[in-house]
C-alpha cells in the first residue's frame, strides 16, 4: 500500500523535528499490523509493538518514527512510570477506515494497557485463537451486540468466550448485572474472569454462584515493575478448599479506583 502525503512530522518526547514533502510512503504488512493493533484497543504502549513484531529498541524506534513522521500515529508519555502510548491520527483513523481515533482515559488506562499484556499472554496459549475487543465489537455492529452480548466483554474469544479483566473495585450492583448478563446470555458459551486480587476473586465467584460456565484466573503480577506487568496467571477451582497464591501488592491509587493486594 502507498500513501501519498504533505507533512510536518514532530513529537514532544525525544524526536527532532522534520519535514517531509510530497513523497510516496510504502505501507510493509508490519506497519499495517501496528496500525491495526492500535485500532483495536485504541491505545497501545512501545512494549506491545516490540512483542507484536518481536522488535529490539533500536528497531522499534526506527519503525515507530517513520509512523510519526507519515503522521499516521502520534506517541504520548501519558504515566511517568510506564511506557509512552501510541495512537492513531486522523489520518491513521481514516486510513484504516474508522470515523475518527479513540483517545485513551486516564481511569482505565492501567486496565487497558493490562487487558493488552493479557491479550499477548493468551495467543502465546492458543495461537489459533481469535480474539475481538470491546471496541471492535461495537464498531462491527453496536446494536446487534448490544441486543445479543448484553454486556461487552473485554474481550470475546472465538465468538463463545467472554474474557473479562478486573483490577479494581467495583459496586455490587454493577458486578451483579454483568454476572446475570452473562448468565441468560446463551450465546456465550464460557466466561473467564482475570482478576488481579484474592478479594475480588471471592467477591465475583459468590455472585456467580457456582455457574458452571465461570472460570477464574488469578494474575500475578511483577512488584518489582513500577507499571503492572504479568508474571503467571493461575486458574483457580473456586470449590477447592485450598487457594492459589499471589504476590501482595501494596495499595495503590489511580484516578477514583483503588488497586487492592
Amino acid at each position: 500500500m502507498v500513501l501519498t502525503l504533505r507533512y510536518i512530522a514532530f513529537n514532544l518526547i525525544g524526536y527532532k523535528y522534520f519535514i517531509v514533502t510530497d513523497k510516496p510512503l510504502a505501507l510493509s504488512e508490519r506497519d499495517l499490523a501496528i496500525l491495526e493493533l492500535i485500532a483495536k484497543f485504541g491505545c497501545c504502549q512501545d512494549r506491545h509493538i516490540k512483542i507484536l513484531c518481536g522488535l529490539t529498541e533500536n528497531t522499534y524506534l526506527r519503525v515507530v518514527k517513520r509512523l510519526l513522521g507519515a503522521n499516521l500515529v502520534e506517541r504520548l508519555k501519558i504515566l511517568a512510570y510506564d511506557d509512552a502510548n501510541l495512537l492513531l491520527t486522523r489520518s491513521g483513523a481514516k486510513l484504516l477506515g474508522l470515523t475518527s481515533p479513540s483517545r485513551p482515559v486516564l481511569n482505565t488506562l492501567n486496565h487497558d494497557m493490562l487487558l493488552i499484556d493479557l491479550y499477548f499472554k493468551l495467543l502465546e496459549k492458543n495461537k489459533e485463537a481469535v480474539l475481538k475487543s470491546d471496541k471492535e465489537l461495537r464498531r462491527g455492529n453496536a446494536a446487534f451486540y448490544a441486543n445479543d452480548l448484553g454486556c461487552i466483554p473485554d474481550l470475546l474469544m472465538n465468538d463463545k468466550i467472554a474474557i473479562e479483566l478486573e483490577i479494581s473495585e467495583k459496586s455490587l450492583t454493577r458486578f451483579t448485572g454483568i454476572i446475570n448478563s452473562f448468565i441468560v446470555n446463551s450465546s456465550i458459551e464460557e466466561v473467564h474472569y482475570y482478576l488481579v486480587s484474592k478479594r475480588l476473586l471471592g467477591k465475583i465467584s459468590e455472585l456467580a454462584k457456582g455457574y458452571s460456565k465461570f472460570k477464574f484466573f488469578l494474575l500475578e503480577l511483577d512488584n518489582e515493575a513500577a507499571a503492572n506487568r504479568i508474571v503467571s496467571i493461575c486458574l483457580i477451582n473456586v470449590f477447592s478448599s485450598q487457594s492459589a497464591t499471589i504476590v501482595n501488592q501494596s495499595t495503590k491509587k489511580f484516578g477514583r479506583y483503588t488497586y487492592l493486594p
